[in-house]
């Protein structure tokens, strides 16, 4: 369960990802799958912590699905450090048995003052880069421009929420960090 009271963004992304079907709300978009949490924004983030979690139950957890990263401010320049560098590496190389894990990371939401170019995460050879569009195909006010950003999927603008689909399903790791906005780029990274 959510620790603090704005943390509750994961359990909306694994709820988008693995709901069983219902006549309440829906379904989830791979409701089959299997949901694993690693909480790791909710305290001071090390490197220490954030390689434990991309390695986090790697024999079982296929797809590790990130919302965090860098600052959206414009100004931050980071990546991760090397330990995090490490487990990006032994992931994509030990992972599901040898087939290699799929780190997945939003590409940002600083908007046209801030650029994914700058974020080491987004830009890790070990990495997908994932975007959004709103329901008009346009680039929604958040979205950060950027070279590494390898697709988008549907997510909400400014004005507007839209029902999503994913195209990145499988097992899965929920792995947030909620920059004050609902469902950006739900499911195929579920910021």
């Amino acid at each position: 369960m959510p620790s603090l009271a704005d943390d509750v963004h994961g359990t909306r992304c694994a709820g988008e990802i693995s709901a069983v079907p219902n006549s309440v709300c829906g379904v989830g978009v791979a409701y089959r799958a299997k949901i694993a949490g690693e909480r790791i924004l909710s305290g001071d983030v090390t490197d220490a912590l954030e390689a434990s979690a991309l390695n986090f139950a790697m024999d079982k957890n296929h797809i590790y699905s990130n919302s965090w990263g860098p600052w959206d401010n414009g100004q931050t320049v980071e990546g991760p450090g090397l330990l995090c560098q490490k487990a990006l590496e032994t992931g994509v190389t030990v992972g599901r048995g040898g087939l290699g894990s799929v780190f997945v990371f939003a590409s940002g939401n600083g908007g046209g003052n801030d650029n994914c170019n700058f974020d080491g995460y987004t830009n890790s050879i070990f990495t997908l880069s994932i975007g959004s569009l709103d329901r008009n195909n346009k680039m929604p006010s958040y979205q950060e421009p950027c070279a590494a950003q390898m697709a988008v999927t549907y997510s909400s603008n400014n004005q507007d929420y839209i029902v999503s689909f994913c195209l990145f399903v499988c097992l899965f790791v929920c792995l947030f960090y909620d920059h004050g906005r609902v469902n950006l780029y739900p499911p195929a990274v579920h910021h």
